[in-house]
């Protein structure tokens, strides 16, 4: 019985602490349907152009990254080593 009491002490004590963590309810806002066709239209506008112009190509397995003068890191000598 007195180990049954000094573990709810114990216990008790502990969660004590744990008050600072309990979570709190946060309202969300619910956006309106003009503003969720306006988010969606932003969207698809990247995507599609309703003009029919391409977008830029870009060459793959390029980057515009450059080795950082006088440092040493893998990064930067393999950047050294394809200039």
């Amino acid at each position: 019985m007195k180990i049954s009491k000094i573990i709810a002490l114990s216990l008790t004590m502990a969660s004590a602490q744990t008050l600072a963590f309990q979570a709190k309810e946060t309202q969300i806002s619910v956006p309106s349907q003009e503003q969720l066709k306006t988010a969606e239209n932003a969207l698809v506008g990247n995507f599609y152009n309703p003009h029919g112009v391409r977008g830029q190509a870009s060459a793959f397995a390029t980057c515009a990254a450059v080795p950082v003068a006088g440092c040493g890191c893998p990064f930067c000598t393999q950047l050294r080593s394809r200039a």
